[in-house]
């Protein structure tokens, strides 16, 4: 899928950068490495990428007025620094000039790169299925993946539980690993602990994807 993202974002014959399917490439990032919920993404501002601790403040907050932090890799950060600010605007993300409506949507994009990635039957919302599921084959801890999603009973994370028994990675850095993923270096490794099983929503399609999009 970043594959497509990042082919679709040039426009043919060099006229330079397609802005539309520039914004929806971070947008698709930070869903995959975050775990955010698209409005989540939306309403991030600048002022919530905290580079020093390498966290993301979700303005979505939780019972009792506590803010919710998601994890910033390195490579994310360096997505963020490289994407241009609007002026006069703190949002990171705002609407784009032509929009007619304040809700913003990505459906018609994401749907052009789900076709030139030749992904079927997947959702948006599906990212941070492949988030979770990513961050579980990798050794994460049920518990801190909660409260990265932002479930409020653990009950909704439990869908996943059985991911982390049966794919325990050799590294406790799942973030890093997580880009490696994207990257397709980590192909081969992945075909021989993928096991397709109905875990959680989608889950065949997101093991088919994980094998061979990248």
């Amino acid at each position: 899928m970043k594959a497509a993202l990042d082919q679709k974002m040039y426009r043919q014959w060099g006229r330079g950068v397609n802005q539309t399917f520039f914004r929806l490439r971070l947008i698709v990032l930070v869903a995959l490495t975050t775990g955010m919920r698209i409005a989540e993404i939306f309403g991030l501002k600048w002022g919530d990428l905290l580079y020093r601790e390498e966290l993301i403040a979700v303005r979505a907050k939780l019972k009792g007025g506590k803010m919710r932090y998601v994890p910033m890799p390195p490579e994310l950060a360096a997505e963020f620094r490289s994407y241009p600010a609007v002026l006069g605007e703190d949002r990171i993300f705002p609407p784009e000039p032509r929009a007619k409506r304040k809700r913003q949507r990505v459906d018609k994009s994401f749907a052009t790169i789900l076709d030139l990635a030749g992904i079927e039957d997947f959702r948006f919302h599906d990212l941070r299925h492949t988030f979770a599921s990513w961050y579980m084959m990798n050794g994460g801890d049920l518990y801190e993946l909660a409260k990265i999603l932002g479930h409020a009973n653990i009950k909704m994370t439990e869908r996943y539980a059985k991911l982390a028994k049966t794919h325990i990675a050799r590294t406790g850095n799942t973030a890093r690993e997580m880009w490696r993923l994207m990257e397709g270096e980590k192909r081969e490794q992945l075909q021989g602990r993928v096991e397709c099983s109905p875990i959680v929503p989608m889950t065949e399609t997101l093991c088919s994807w994980l094998l061979i999009s990248y």
